[in-house]
């Protein structure tokens, strides 16, 4: 009996590693941070094309003097999305 238990419980593992491999690093963030207290507006227009638009996360009871933090994904201005860094985000703003 302890021998199918721990074939079931490696065979957990392979199963969990092969998900992970298969997903990308900035997915996996987002999957496990664990959201705070913060409010977030989606999708602020700064320019007039489609991908001219941020996210704004913004801690429900912010820190006196916390700082305004602007993170910038990489992707040469022409790829990538800001909905990858969620994890960014959320971090930020629940620390306040």
């Amino acid at each position: 009996m302890k021998l199918k238990k721990k074939l079931a419980v490696s065979g957990l593992v392979v199963v969990s590693m092969v998900a992970l491999v298969a997903c990308n690093g900035a997915s996996v963030l987002n999957g496990i941070t664990p959201s705070g207290a913060f409010a977030k507006t989606k999708d602020v227009s700064y320019g007039p094309l489609a991908r001219q638009a941020l996210d704004v996360y913004r801690a429900e009871t912010p820190k006196a003097g916390a700082p305004t933090v602007v993170f910038i994904h990489g992707g040469s201005w022409a790829e990538g999305s800001k909905n990858l860094y969620k994890f960014m985000g959320d971090a930020f703003a629940s620390a306040g």
